[in-house]
């Protein structure tokens, strides 16, 4: 297929998405004078469907897993015309919704809902954009290329962080309020990533069961976990998924380095495999031997990580506590037993938030980041995202 043929196909793909978006729908009937599609119609449906595919392959997990205890890392998930798309794409997603949110070392944009802490009500689920969802120019894909990440739910939610240069995130563990598993495409400057062991909760209230002194509540650490800490190179345009032991066991943190690290009122540490900032230098990181994916990115012990621009990160999850019917339409489609034509209906059928709707969203929104993302580290749990 040749590079016109290819743009052809995507320009075809998303007009009869487009068209079939505005066509009204009619009713179902059960009709014995259906005709299959014109053989002309299929081979433009499967030449638009391989054009989508080669843009935006599926991912295979087993492929990318980095590490035993639930770390995948690919780091071309996104081309650099993706990355730029999708930039674009988020800037403009960012006017729509009255602007982002911004706090001191970065800023916040919420995708699909705003998540609540108890004892607040659950999120109220909203749409997530198309272009998260089926865009092959935008590459993200939530349908296809991520769903193997997230067997059970398809996520319901994004964080999109925007980072200042050398800007980093406490340490923190996203906790209970999600479903253990965490996917971040990273757009832009270079970040690295720390996961080391959550600390030991607070010893329970002492009640004896009657079989056993322990404790009732105590709970056994995961048999035979590696416990050593680990560090993993987010290059632009690659994607992270961690879960399992990980997700439960370790917190993580992008320390901070360079001149933001003078004064960071998000309590991040300065990093003290960081340098830069002074004498022209840009903020870095030097590799070290923890780094368990720099082999991956060309790297060595010594080089240094570029922390010097601005950084993007896109966080995919699934809120638990989210109420609504608010899905993406492959997920919609399951509960309307498999029509995807009438989920797509149901789809078209939210209604638009009113104006005191979406005052009670910034409402939310603001009581979120007063909770989660501006709080002292030592008290990180359930929280804000990398």
């Amino acid at each position: 297929m040749t590079s016109i043929d290819f743009e052809d196909a995507l320009r075809q793909a998303r007009r009869a998405r487009e068209t079939q978006r505005r066509r009204p729908t009619a009713p179902i009937v059960a009709s014995s004078n259906l005709h299959p599609p014109s053989s002309a119609a299929a081979a433009a449906a499967a030449a638009a469907a391989a054009a989508v595919a080669e843009l935006a392959p599926p991912v295979q997990p087993a492929s990318c897993r980095i590490d035993e205890r639930g770390v995948y890392y690919m780091p071309h998930f996104l081309t650099a015309p993706q990355r730029e798309r999708t930039l674009a794409l988020l800037s403009t997603e960012a006017a729509a919704r009255g602007g982002w949110h911004s706090l001191t070392q970065r800023r916040l944009l919420f995708l699909g809902g705003v998540p609540s802490l108890a004892p607040a009500p659950p999120m109220q689920a909203e749409p997530l954009p198309d272009w998260l969802r089926d865009d092959a120019e935008a590459g993200v894909c939530l349908d296809t290329r991520l769903r193997p990440f997230f067997p059970d739910r398809p996520p319901n939610h994004c964080l999109v962080n925007e980072y200042r240069l050398g800007a980093g995130i406490a340490r923190h563990k996203d906790g209970p309020l999600y479903c253990p598993v965490v996917a971040i495409v990273s757009l832009g400057e270079f970040a690295v990533i720390r996961f080391s062991p959550s600390p030991p909760p607070p010893p329970p209230p002492r009640t004896t069961s009657p079989s056993s002194s322990l404790p009732a509540t105590a709970v056994a650490a995961g048999p035979g976990v590696d416990r050593q800490p680990f560090g993993v190179i987010l290059q632009p345009g690659s994607l992270l998924v961690f879960t399992g032991a990980v997700y439960h066991e370790f917190d993580h943190v992008i320390e901070t380095v360079g001149p933001a690290a003078a004064a960071d009122p998000e309590g991040v540490a300065p990093s003290p495999y960081g340098g830069g900032g002074g004498g022209g230098a840009f903020p870095h990181e030097l590799v070290d031997d923890s780094l368990i994916n720099r082999a991956t990115c060309g790297l060595q012990l010594g080089d240094r990580v570029p922390r010097g621009g601005t950084r993007v990160s896109l966080t995919f999850r699934v809120v638990d506590n989210a109420v609504g019917g608010e899905l993406p339409a492959s997920a919609s489609a399951r509960r309307c037993g498999g029509d995807t034509a009438l989920a797509e209906e149901v789809m078209r059928q939210v209604e638009v938030l009113s104006s005191a709707d979406l005052q009670e969203r910034r409402q939310r929104e603001s009581a979120f980041l007063r909770g989660v993302s501006e709080r002292d580290p030592a008290s990180s749990s359930s929280s804000s995202s990398s």
